[in-house]
């Protein structure tokens, strides 16, 4: 998970009106979302339950869609009817990004960042956990030439800031 700086300014990338995808490992980026009381019909696209929760009582500025199935009786989300989902932004949290792409330690995350890429997003904000390095145990989001913007708490290695630069991937770092 973000830290909540990187949560803040990942979030500030959403405008009213907009459609977002966010995927596990976002929860900062979700509470920053929450506490933003300027923003109004924003639609949620999420696969994640743990996410899907924190908008209860949200509902007035925030439409949440999820997949078929992943409803719970309790829950008063729109289960996505179309799996070719149109977002604006998606925002996808990893464990690491490196010069051949961004990776995320799940399965799941990896899954949830490869669609979103895939879905013509024109901006993908991808938050990266401080401290946190791929590992070989990670799998692959995405190729770099996908992904607009990384944001991140941890310094990075400035040959790899420079490689990530002249790929033209934008990189925020928070203080």
């Amino acid at each position: 998970m973000a830290d909540p700086a990187a949560g803040a300014m990942a979030a500030a990338f959403v405008r009213s009106g907009d459609s977002v995808a966010v995927g596990p490992g976002t929860r900062s980026v979700v509470s920053a979302l929450i506490s933003r009381r300027d923003l109004s019909n924003v639609t949620v696209h999420t696969e994640s339950l743990s996410l899907t929760a924190l908008f209860r009582g949200q509902e007035d500025r925030f439409t949440v869609i999820v997949p078929p199935g992943l409803l719970s009786p309790s829950m008063t989300v729109i289960p996505e009817r179309d799996h070719h989902i149109s977002v604006e932004l998606a925002l996808i949290g990893c464990s690491g990004i490196t010069a051949d792409g961004v990776q995320a330690r799940t399965e799941l995350a990896a899954s949830a960042g490869r669609r979103a890429t895939l879905s013509g997003c024109r901006v993908v904000a991808v938050v990266m956990p401080g401290s946190a390095a791929p590992s070989s145990e990670s799998h692959l989001i995405s190729s770099l030439d996908l992904v607009d913007a990384c944001i991140t708490s941890e310094r990075l290695p400035d040959e790899l800031v420079g490689s990530l630069r002249a790929n033209g991937l934008r990189l925020f770092i928070t203080s």
